[in-house]
């Protein structure tokens, strides 16, 4: 079930190993960052994820990045990526950090395509309903770390929902509404 929707969704996953700084990744991941697939197989450098990230968005990344690290908190960004054909995709990316001895030596995470509903991409509401499907498939096989992702995910798509509603102090904590 969760291997149907990464593959439907267009998600890919990767493991950045932070003191060989390498990141090692599936084929979908070498698509949305244009990089060689063996390369990434191996364990591509860092850097060379970084200059497929659109300029506008680099240093956000790179600063959220470094605040899930300081905060051992997950890791949650949305941004795009530049392509050699000139094409620029929206993704997101969710992950975790891992530390063995008080430093760093992982971060694992999952990155998707964000796109208007298209014949390869279903609607919102149903990337919603395959993801719930896929977070109780997660519990079901005790699998915590994968759960995890998914529920930041099923975050992800609720803030980004109320944003288009209009409804963005919601999605910011902000009580403001309850006072009517």
């Amino acid at each position: 079930m969760i291997e149907k929707l990464t593959e439907r969704f267009y998600a890919g996953t990767w493991i950045w190993w932070i003191e060989a700084n390498k990141l090692i990744g599936d084929d979908v991941v070498a698509d949305l960052f244009n990089l060689d697939r063996d390369l990434l197989k191996e364990g591509a450098p860092i850097e060379t994820v970084r200059e497929a990230i659109h300029p506008d968005d680099l240093q956000a990344t790179l600063d959220g990045a470094q605040a899930s690290i300081d905060d051992r908190s997950p890791y949650r960004a949305r941004f795009r990526v530049r392509r050699r054909d000139g094409l620029v995709r929206e993704v997101m990316a969710v992950g975790q950090c891992f530390f063995e001895d008080d430093r760093i030596v992982q971060f694992v995470g999952t990155t998707m395509e964000i796109a208007p509903a298209t014949a390869r991409h279903p609607t919102l509401d149903q990337l919603t309903a395959e993801v719930i499907a896929a977070c109780d498939t997660a519990r079901a096989l005790n699998e915590p770390f994968r759960l995890h992702l998914l529920e930041m995910v099923l975050k992800d798509i609720g803030t980004a929902t109320a944003k288009t509603l209009d409804l963005s102090p919601l999605s910011q904590g902000d009580p403001a509404w309850r006072s009517h």
